[in-house]
């Protein structure tokens, strides 16, 4: 019953995502956690989530390159998503639970809509999954923090959560 009080006021009272959140399976084998009220959709091969305001989106899907060569082709691959790119972060090599990872920021126009945009690259088992969440630019502030939050929740299916 202890513990049952503890786990309660723990997602009372800290920021606690798993709350509020449900886990996504990604491919290769990796999971991520989102809000409850995100729409997920998947397609062979990849995932798209969306917050439930449609105001962020976040795709994943496994890149065609290993890990080196994916970092190094990111400005070429985001050219052809975004028009009238920039890269406003380079991309900076760090470890999510663990696993090689590197991030960048830009913004850039995408379906029409001046964008933020955030990418990362995940090698996981000598595979890359790549993750690019966007939302509008003059959003950016509000919601960075989210993308990042489900970005950093990468996981192997059935590990930490």
């Amino acid at each position: 019953m202890q513990k049952i009080i503890f786990l309660i006021l723990l997602m009372t009272f800290c920021n606690c995502p798993a709350a509020i959140a449900k886990t996504v399976a990604l491919p290769l084998d990796l999971a991520i956690q989102c809000p409850d009220d995100w729409n997920v959709e998947t397609d062979a091969g990849s995932v798209e989530i969306r917050s439930a305001n449609e105001v962020v989106t976040i795709v994943f899907n496994v890149a065609g390159w290993n890990f080196p060569t994916a970092k190094r082709k990111l400005e070429y691959e985001l050219s052809k998503i975004f028009k009238e790119l920039t890269v406003t972060a380079p991309v900076r090599d760090t470890q999510i639970h663990g696993l090689d990872a590197a991030f960048a920021e830009g913004t850039g126009v995408v379906k029409g809509l001046h964008a933020s945009w955030i990418l990362t690259f995940v090698s996981y088992n000598g595979r890359v999954l790549e993750g690019l969440g966007y939302t509008k630019e003059s959003k950016f502030s509000e919601y960075s923090e989210d993308i990042l939050d489900i970005f950093n929740s990468i996981q192997p299916q059935g590990g930490w959560f």
